[in-house]
């Protein structure tokens, strides 16, 4: 964690724009961290790889405390930034580069009938003045309701992906659905290992359909954000909501599953991709993505059965049959089948999963 004014004695990870394993360029930005005062980007000083991320984005950690670890070859790093203390408070610049006042700032705001000012980190604000969203409306889920990237990105893609309402005239809204049999036998095989050895993750299949489902939504125009949900009935506090895009490892799915305030209010979420589960004993669901959502990924119980093997004798296996629906509107049935292969590949093989 980099000291960027005198009195800064801890920092906030913002965000990660490299997942472990990633190889990055020199000036490419690494990783954005946060102060009271400054969103600031850490440029990586030569080309390299990023080998492991120590701290998980939203966490605040002391100053020289270390966030992650890379492969820079000889290169050494230097982070130094503009004083954060001066008066004028500096845009979040490159490593280095000289500081500037930000073009149309953004003012203070207050909370409407309130003295109080809107909490929000810097980065956070940086965001909305980019994506053109007004800060007023966004539900922090920060200390106090402070405003984070997070909620700032959640609120830009729900904003992108919900269309106006139709004509009462209008057709009703189409959807294509597609279904694939997956045998997930090697991902609980290596579950029961990752539980066996490191006991503090409590890994089920779910985060593992959501990582590889972050993993694969690269076929989706927007910044993809993902709804987790036991069904779409289901009891107070069982939908959570965030950005695919938090989603690099599947550490970080855990984390922040369990970070993200629940709702189990669906009606007034959107976003791109609906992840719901059967209920126990039904193996196959089909159902199209709530109001406002592009997608919806439906994920049956796993059952017992045999499959052949290569010499056509049958051997036991885990089967789960996963059914994804989309507006026609929002994904072509071609890439909505490559995104499901792309998901069922990636879940037959868990040790390409973790490791991608």
């Amino acid at each position: 964690m980099p000291k960027l004014g005198l009195t800064m004695t801890e920092g906030t990870v913002a965000r990660w724009d490299v997942s472990p394993g990633g190889r990055f360029k020199s000036g490419d930005i690494i990783v954005v961290v946060e102060t009271d005062k400054i969103a600031y980007d850490v440029e990586a000083p030569a080309s390299g790889v990023l080998e492991e991320v120590l701290v998980a984005a939203g966490n605040v950690v002391p100053v020289g405390a270390p966030i992650g670890r890379w492969d820079i070859g000889d290169s050494t790093a230097s982070f130094a930034a503009a004083d954060v203390d001066a008066p004028v408070q500096p845009a979040a610049t490159g490593q280095g580069a000289a500081a500037s006042p930000p073009a149309n700032p953004v003012p203070p705001r207050r909370a409407q009938g309130q003295g109080a000012r809107i909490l929000a980190t810097p980065f956070a604000r940086r965001l909305a003045r980019h994506g053109g969203i007004e800060l007023r409306g966004i539900n922090g889920t920060g200390p106090r309701g402070r405003i984070k990237a997070a909620d700032v990105e959640r609120a830009i893609a729900i904003s992108r992906s919900v269309k106006p309402l139709a004509p009462a005239e209008a057709a009703p809204e189409a959807f294509h659905s597609a279904g694939v049999q997956m045998d997930v036998s090697a991902l609980l095989a290596l579950n029961d290992e990752v539980k066996r050895h490191l006991p503090d993750l409590r890994a089920d299949l779910m985060h593992y359909v959501v990582l590889a489902a972050a993993k694969a939504s690269d076929v989706f125009h927007e910044p993809p954000v993902i709804a987790l949900a036991a069904n779409r009935d289901g009891e107070p506090g069982a939908i959570r909501v965030f950005a695919a895009a938090e989603c690099h490892s599947l550490r970080g799915v855990i984390a922040r599953i369990a970070d993200v305030a629940a709702s189990s209010d669906a009606a007034v979420l959107g976003g791109t991709l609906w992840i719901e589960c059967a209920l126990d004993g039904i193996s196959f669901l089909s159902a199209a993505p709530p109001s406002g959502w592009q997608a919806a990924l439906a994920i049956g119980s796993v059952r017992d059965a045999f499959r052949p093997d290569a010499e056509g004798r049958p051997v036991p296996a885990a089967l789960v049959d996963v059914v994804l629906t989309c507006s026609a509107n929002a994904l072509d049935a071609g890439p909505a089948q490559r995104l499901l292969l792309r998901i069922r590949d990636l879940l037959e093989a868990p040790l390409l999963l973790l490791a991608s």
